[in-house]
C-alpha cells in the first residue's frame, strides 16, 4: 500500500513484529506493535483510511473496540472491515455445510475444524459472536459513522479447484484462487493445532482431523466455499472541506478496465438486505450438533 500510494503515510499495527527486511520497507511506511484490546488513544482523529483485517477472533469486547477504532478516523475518513467467516458454504445457494462428526461422517472436516476454531476462540475470551453479528449487520447504527456511506459485502472463495465458469478466463481465475485457498489452509492448519489442544482436544485427535481435511481437499468430493465478511463507511460528519480525501467507497480504481468482475462478490446497500442474507446463510445450521469439548 505504501508503494502504491507514495504520497501517503502508512501505519501497520500488529501484536507481533512484522517479518520483513527493514531495508525493503518504504520510507512512508512504519509498523507498530500494539494490542488493540488495550486501546488506541494515541491515534485519535488520526487516519483518513483504516483497513482492519482478520482481527475479529482476538477482540475481547467488540462494541468497545469498534468505538475505539472508529474514533481513530478523521471526520470523513473511511473504515473498511474484513474478517473471516469460520463457516463453509455449499454452492450455488451459499447455504451452510454441516461439519463432520461421529454422527455425521459425511460432513466436511474442513467445516469441523473451522467450527472448533470458533469454539476455541470463544472459550479463550474472544467476543467472536459479537464480531460476526456486528459486521453482518453493518455500521449503519454506529454513532460515529455516517449511515449514508455504509455498505456490507460477502466475498466467497472456492476451497479447491473444483470450480467451472462459462468464461474461460474466469474459470482459470477461480481455479487459481481455489488452489491458493487450499494451500493456504493446508499450511495454516499447523498453526491452529496448539490452540485446539490448549482448549482440551488431544493432539492425536486434532492430527486426525488435519489428515482428513487434507484428504477432503484433494479428493474434491465436497464442493465448498469460504466467506469473508466486509463492512465499511465514513466517519460523520463528512465536512465540505477537510483533511479526509473524498474518494469513492463503493468502487475500486477510477479505471474500470483494471477491475475484475468476480462472480461471487455481493454488496448489500441496506442493513435489512444484509441481515436477510445472514439469515439465509444460517439455513441448516440448526442441525449442527458438535460434541462437547473435553474438559
Amino acid at each position: 500500500m505504501a508503494r502504491e500510494y507514495p504520497h501517503a503515510q502508512v501505519v501497520g499495527v500488529d501484536l507481533a513484529p512484522v517479518p520483513m527486511d527493514r531495508e525493503a520497507i518504504p520510507s512512508n511506511c512504519q509498523f507498530e506493535i500494539d494490542n488493540i484490546n488495550l486501546g488506541l488513544s494515541h491515534f485519535r482523529d488520526h487516519f483518513d483510511v483504516i483497513h482492519i483485517r482478520f482481527v475479529g477472533s482476538g477482540l475481547q469486547n467488540f462494541k468497545e473496540r469498534t468505538r475505539e477504532i472508529h474514533s481513530c478516523l478523521k471526520p470523513g475518513g473511511i473504515v473498511i472491515w474484513i474478517d473471516a467467516d469460520f463457516d463453509l458454504y455449499s454452492t450455488e445457494k451459499f447455504e451452510y455445510h454441516l461439519p463432520a462428526t461421529d454422527d455425521n461422517p459425511g460432513g466436511s472436516w474442513t467445516q469441523r475444524i473451522g467450527s472448533e476454531m470458533r469454539r476455541a476462540c470463544l472459550k479463550l475470551g474472544s467476543d467472536f459472536h459479537a464480531m460476526e453479528s456486528g459486521l453482518d449487520a453493518g455500521l449503519w447504527k454506529d454513532p460515529l459513522i455516517d449511515p449514508e456511506t455504509c455498505k456490507t459485502g460477502s466475498l466467497y472463495l472456492p476451497m479447491g479447484t473444483w470450480t467451472s465458469h462459462e468464461d474461460p478466463g474466469m474459470a482459470q481465475l477461480l481455479k487459481y484462487v481455489g488452489a491458493l485457498m487450499r494451500q493456504n489452509l493446508v499450511d495454516g492448519i499447523k498453526s491452529m493445532i496448539p490452540l485446539l489442544v490448549k482448549v482440551g482436544w488431544s493432539k492425536d485427535e486434532v492430527e486426525t482431523w488435519r489428515k482428513k481435511l487434507i484428504e477432503e481437499l484433494k479428493e474434491l468430493k465436497i464442493h465448498t466455499v469460504t466467506r469473508f465478511r466486509l463492512a465499511w463507511g465514513r466517519r460523520a460528519p463528512v465536512p465540505k472541506r477537510g483533511s479526509a480525501q473524498q474518494v469513492p467507497i463503493a468502487g475500486g480504481r477510477s479505471d474500470s478496465s483494471s477491475r475484475v468482475n468476480y462472480p461471487w462478490f455481493y454488496v448489500y446497500d441496506t442493513e435489512q438486505a444484509s441481515l436477510e442474507q445472514a439469515e439465509a446463510r444460517k439455513k441448516g445450521k440448526a442441525n449442527c450438533i458438535l460434541p462437547p469439548i473435553p474438559s
